[in-house]
C-alpha cells in the first residue's frame, strides 16, 4: 500500500506535466496548421500573379518589337511614339524585376512550407506518443486509486469487527506509568504536506510516516495561508507516507494537495 499511495502522487504529477505538454504541442500544432494554409494561399496569390505578369510583359514585348519597326520604317514619326517606346521599356524592365522578386519569394516560401510540414508531422508524432503515455499513465493512476480506496475500506470494516479491548483500573495505571517513563522528554512538532486529498471517502495521504515519527491516532492540524483550516487523524502509517481521516473542515474550506501540514 505505501508503494501504491507514493506511486500514486508520482503518477498524478506525471499525469499534470502530460497534459500541459499535450496542450501545449496542440496549441503549437494549430498554429502550424494556420501558418501552413496562409503560406499555400500566399504562394497560389504568387502564381496568378507570376501569370499576370507574364502575360503582361509578353503583350508589352511585342508592342514594343511593333513600335520599333515603326520607328525603323517611319524615324519621322511623331516625338509621343517615341516617349510611349521609352515607357513601355521601362516598364518592362521593372516588370522583369518584379518578376524575379516574386519567383525568389515563391523559393523560400516553398521551402518554409515544407519545413512547417515536416515540422508538423514530427509534432502529430510527438501528440500521439504523448496522448498513449497520458492514457497509460491515467489508467494506471486510476487502478491505483481503486486499490487504495479498497485498502482502506478494507481496513475500516476489520476495525468495525474488532471487539473493545477491556482493561482493568491497575493495568491502565500500570499502563500509564510506562507510557511516562518511555515518553520523550521534549516532544517535536512534525511539519508536512498534503500529497494527495480522496474528497468521496474523506481522507488525505501526507508525506510523512513511520520515519518521521508519526503514529496512528495521531492529529495534524491543516494550514493554508497562516490559516487553520482542518483537522485531520492519522488512520494508516508506511515509512514515508501516512492515510488520514478528514475530520474537521471549516465552513468555506475544502483540503487541497499542497496544503501545510502540522502535529497536534
Amino acid at each position: 500500500m505505501e508503494h501504491n499511495i507514493k506511486e500514486r502522487a508520482e503518477l498524478k504529477i506525471q499525469v499534470k506535466e502530460l497534459k500541459d505538454k499535450l496542450l501545449e504541442m496542440r496549441q503549437k500544432l494549430s498554429q502550424l496548421s494556420g501558418e501552413n494554409k496562409e503560406l499555400s494561399l500566399k504562394i497560389d496569390d504568387l502564381e496568378n500573379k507570376k501569370e499576370e505578369i507574364g502575360k503582361n510583359l509578353r503583350y508589352k514585348e511585342r508592342i514594343i518589337q511593333l513600335i520599333s519597326k515603326d520607328l525603323v520604317n517611319e524615324k519621322e514619326k511623331n516625338k509621343d511614339m517615341q516617349e510611349q517606346l521609352s515607357r513601355l521599356r521601362e516598364e518592362n524592365a521593372q516588370l522583369k524585376q518584379e518578376l524575379v522578386m516574386l519567383n525568389k519569394e515563391k523559393v523560400e516560401l516553398t521551402q518554409k512550407l515544407r519545413q512547417i510540414a515536416e515540422e508538423k508531422e514530427k509534432l502529430e508524432g510527438k501528440v500521439s506518443q504523448v496522448e498513449k503515455v497520458l492514457k497509460e499513465k491515467v489508467l494506471l493512476f486510476s487502478q491505483l486509486k481503486e486499490e487504495l480506496s479498497s485498502a482502506l475500506e478494507g481496513k475500516k470494516k476489520v476495525e468495525v469487527k474488532l471487539p473493545p479491548i477491556v482493561v482493568s483500573p491497575k493495568e491502565a495505571e500500570k499502563k500509564a506509568i510506562e507510557k511516562e517513563e518511555i515518553a520523550p522528554i521534549s516532544e517535536r512538532r512534525l511539519e508536512g504536506t498534503i500529497l494527495a486529498v480522496n474528497t468521496k471517502e474523506r481522507f488525505a495521504i501526507i508525506d510523512l510516516g513511520e520515519n518521521n515519527g508519526v503514529e496512528k491516532g495521531m492529529k495534524f492540524s491543516v494550514i493554508r495561508d497562516n490559516r487553520n483550516i482542518a483537522t485531520i487523524e492519522v488512520i494508516e502509517t508506511r515509512r514515508e507516507v501516512s492515510a488520514a481521516d478528514i475530520k474537521e473542515v471549516k465552513s468555506g474550506y475544502s483540503l487541497q494537495e499542497g496544503d501545510q501540514v502540522i502535529s497536534q
